[in-house]
C-alpha cells in the first residue's frame, strides 16, 4: 500500500522573512513536522518508537530544491511520501505545492532509526513500520552531494549555544535548528541579489543542551557557500548552499 500525508497550509507572517516570503527555516519546520505526522499514520511515530522500543527515527541527511518561495498569507499544499526503503533508512520527499499543483519546493530527507541508549542505528525491522508498504514516486532525484570540504579558524564566522528550546524529543537539538544557526552566519543583505536554489545539510553527530556550536563557511566561486558545524566533540554539520544571481 502507497501511503501519503497531504495537508493544507496558510503561510503564516511569522514564518517569513524580511521579504515577505516564506524562509528555509520555516520550509525546514514544515517539513519536519509534517513528516513526523507521517510517521504517525503509519502507526511508526517518535512516540510509539520511545515507548515500545526504546528508539527514534532521526534525519542523518536533508535536503532543499526551491523553485519559488512562497509568499506570506499564500495556501500551499505539503503532500510527504517514503520513496525508498533500505534495511536501516528510508528518503523521505516533502514536496510544497500552490493551490494549483504547482510545485514551490521539494525536501528530502534520509532518516534512520537510533536506539535511544546507545544512540546505535537499528534495522528498521526492529520497530513498528507498515508490512504492506510500497514507496512512493519519487520527482527529486538528485543524490546528495560529497560534503568534505576542508575548514580552518580563518573560516570561522560566529560562536552559538545550544539552548533548551533548541532541544526536542529526542533530547538533542531539533535538526531544523540548524538551518537556523547556518542562515545567521549572513547578513540580511547578502541575499539582496541572490536567489537560494538548494540547500543540503549532513548531520554527523548530536548536540545537547548547553553545547557550544562554532560557524565555518567558505564562499565559492560557483554560486555556492560551503559551511561547517562543529560543536565539542568536533564536526557536528556539513552544509551546502547553491544561488543563483
Amino acid at each position: 500500500m502507497k501511503y501519503e500525508l497531504i495537508k493544507r497550509h496558510k503561510v503564516a507572517y511569522s514564518e517569513c522573512g524580511t521579504d515577505g516570503r516564506l524562509n528555509l527555516f520555516s520550509i525546514s519546520l514544515l517539513a519536519q513536522n509534517n513528516m513526523t505526522e507521517y510517521w504517525k499514520k503509519i502507526g511508526s511515530d517518535n512516540l510509539v518508537l520511545k515507548e515500545k522500543y526504546n528508539a527514534a527515527w532521526i534525519i542523518s541527511k536533508s535536503k532543499n530544491k526551491v523553485i519559488e518561495f512562497p509568499i506570506w498569507n499564500q495556501d500551499i499544499v505539503i503532500r510527504t511520501n517514503i520513496v525508498k526503503k533500505k534495511i536501516a533508512s528510508v528518503i523521505v520527499e516533502t514536496i510544497g505545492e500552490d493551490t494549483k499543483g504547482n510545485i514551490l519546493f521539494i525536501d528530502k530527507k534520509e532518516s534512520c532509526v537510533i536506539d535511544l541508549t546507545s544512540r546505535s542505528i537499528r534495522k528498521i525491522s526492529t520497530v513498528s513500520f507498515p508490512e504492506d508498504f510500497e514507496p512512493g514516486e519519487s520527482i527529486f532525484e538528485d543524490k546528495f552531494t560529497l560534503l568534505n570540504e576542508e575548514f580552518n579558524e580563518n573560516d570561522f564566522v560566529y560562536e552559538e549555544k545550544a539552548r533548551a528550546l533548541d532541544i526536542d524529543f529526542t533530547k538533542h537539538v531539533n535538526n531544523s535548528m540548524y538551518v537556523k544557526y547556518l542562515l545567521n552566519s549572513f547578513e540580511n543583505s547578502y541575499w539582496d541579489n541572490k536567489k537560494i536554489e538548494e540547500f543540503e545539510l549532513h548531520f554527523m553527530s548530536e548536540s545537547t543542551e548547553n553545547t557550544s556550536l562554532k560557524m565555518y563557511k567558505k564562499e565559492k566561486d560557483d554560486n555556492s557557500v560551503k559551511m561547517l558545524i562543529k560543536n565539542d566533540s568536533g564536526e557536528c554539520v556539513r552544509s551546502l548552499i547553491k544561488y543563483r544571481i
